[in-house]
């Protein structure tokens, strides 16, 4: 099986990675963000990410969301976890083909309350399977505790994938939890 980003990820790499002038400009409705190459301008949608990932015909696809530091502070998560909430509606709207499964994203920083919510809200979409979004292995003993939690509300009949990891100590505690498929 073949998997594709929904390009979230990347855009949080922009924005963190692009040094004094942050690249990225994150809307309700849509992220803007500035080549680091030549500057030009590029529009990018959930609709688009949809778009974008039917196309190279990937099996399993994933819904756009915004990846933000899971250190982030309650305000920042909740406007954040708003938006991921939005944008996971309208992937589900702009999803056509049925081949390829789609894969809603649950976030909530390190908040175990928002985290909780988060799954409810993505499960309630019918996704073909959910993705654990910003977690990234730090630290450690908070990340599997909020994996857990995250597990026991999820549908246990379909896949879950954790995002951003691969170190092989996260990929056994992952799978203790429940996890399906890793990064």
């Amino acid at each position: 099986p073949i998997m594709t980003d929904s390009g979230g990820f990347q855009i949080f790499s922009l924005a963190r990675n692009s040094g004094r002038k942050s690249l990225v400009d994150v809307g309700e409705d849509k992220i803007i963000f500035r080549s680091h190459i030549d500057a030009s301008t590029h529009e990018f949608t959930p609709e688009k990410s949809i778009a974008i990932q039917e196309k190279l015909g990937a099996d399993m696809i994933f819904a756009l969301d915004e990846c933000i530091p899971f250190e982030s502070g309650l305000a920042e998560v909740e406007n954040s976890l708003r938006r991921t909430h939005a944008w996971a509606e309208r992937c589900v709207k702009a999803h056509k083909r049925k081949d390829q499964m789609l894969i809603g994203i649950v976030q909530g920083g390190r908040f175990g309350k928002l985290r909780k919510e988060s799954a409810q809200f993505i499960s309630s979409l019918g996704f073909g399977g959910y993705g654990i979004g910003s977690i990234f292995g730090e630290p450690k003993k908070e990340s599997y505790k909020i994996i857990k939690n995250v597990i026991d509300v999820l549908p246990r009949d379909k896949p879950v994938h954790l995002l951003g990891i691969g170190a092989v100590d996260d990929i056994f505690a992952g799978v203790e939890h429940g996890v399906d498929t890793f990064d």
